[in-house]
């Protein structure tokens, strides 16, 4: 079997700044494929959602292995979820998970100065063909600096991204560095298997839909605008999962359409089927959403005043800006539930 690599634009999609101000225009992406059946169900189901089955056999305990050999020790444990070190700013919460509702891993360990990032999902194909569509670059194999590395594999139905933030590598490291994970890549289209996926209410669901510009324009006495999602910087293969492969919504609400100059106000993010995931938030305090079976509010990494919601099946996230944004995220955390229950 073949080996082949792609690479892909660091995801910058959702730059959802918390204040306005003065940066280069963005370059605008093509309005992303439709997802299958974007429609939702007039009512979300309540039945128990457990953690997704990867589609093939590796786990994270394989990738640790691997990477431990290459990388060494970092800080911490591993986590089976995407990295918020460096990531962009709509990865805190629902999306960190987006891979396994894809079925597949997302495996990362570290902090700051030493950290490394692996996920593997099925479909790999499409996945490259509708990223590279949507204007991602396109190269081949691992790539390593004095930084560390970066690869894109895919073998088989699999593909397979890294990164490793870490002193002590070279150029020369990059052959190194591809054949151990091309190992991960092929182990796990070896024992590529079916999965079911579990349906969800919110999958393909229109922004407009969920909440209404107006319903926030009228708690701030403003106008608020939905962005466009083409306005949003470009794409890569996280975007391709979240928007395309799992039709996950990113809603962001603001003064305007120019996304560096007007007034940010709320972003809605959610992971379809992704109550397993909502059970894991941590240092969060309970609230009470009508319609909601949970409610908690927290901050994010990036210190933003979050609620996160579990509806049925699904993990819906409200982020604001402290100071600056909604004021209060209850009566729109409501509206979104009686929204989506009703279809």
């Amino acid at each position: 079997m073949r080996l082949r690599s792609v690479s892909v634009v660091i995801a910058a999609v959702v730059v959802a700044l918390s204040v306005a101000g003065c940066a280069p225009e963005p370059e605008l992406t093509p309005t992303p494929t439709a997802v299958t059946d974007p429609t939702p169900s007039a009512t979300p189901t309540a039945d128990p959602v457990g953690t997704p089955e990867a589609a093939f056999d590796v786990t994270c305990a394989d990738v640790a292995a691997v990477m431990s050999a290459l990388v060494g020790e970092t800080d911490g444990p591993v986590e089976e979820r995407l990295s918020l070190v460096s990531s962009p700013s709509w990865y805190p919460g629902p999306a960190q998970y987006m891979m396994q509702r894809a079925n597949g891993i997302a495996c990362s360990s570290g902090g700051q100065d030493r950290n490394w990032t692996v996920t593997i999902v099925p479909g790999a194909q499409v996945l490259l063909d509708g990223a590279i569509a949507q204007g991602a670059d396109a190269t081949v194999g691992a790539r390593c600096t004095d930084y560390g590395c970066f690869a894109d594999l895919q073998f088989g139905d699999v593909l397979l991204s890294a990164s490793i933030a870490a002193s002590g590598f070279t150029e020369a490291d990059g052959p190194r560095v591809e054949t151990e994970l091309t190992s991960l890549a092929s182990s796990a289209a070896d024992s590529l298997h079916d999965v079911t996926d579990v349906p969800s209410a919110i999958t393909g669901i229109d922004c407009a839909t969920l909440l209404s510009p107006e319903a926030l324009g009228e708690q701030l006495a403003t106008n608020i605008e939905l962005v466009e999602l083409s306005a949003l910087g470009g794409w890569s293969i996280p975007a391709e999962v979240y928007f395309v492969t799992n039709g996950s919504p990113y809603c962001l609400y603001a003064a305007g359409q120019d996304i560096y100059r007007d007034q940010n106000y709320l972003t809605v993010t959610a992971l379809p089927a992704g109550a397993w995931a909502f059970d894991r938030i941590d240092e969060a305090t309970p609230v009470e959403v009508d319609g909601a079976a949970a409610a908690r509010t927290s901050v994010d990494s990036y210190d933003r005043p979050v609620l996160d919601l579990k509806v049925g099946a699904d993990w819906i996230r409200l982020t604001t800006f402290d100071g600056e944004g909604a004021p209060d995220l209850g009566p729109l955390a409501a509206q979104i539930v009686e929204n989506l229950t009703a279809g």
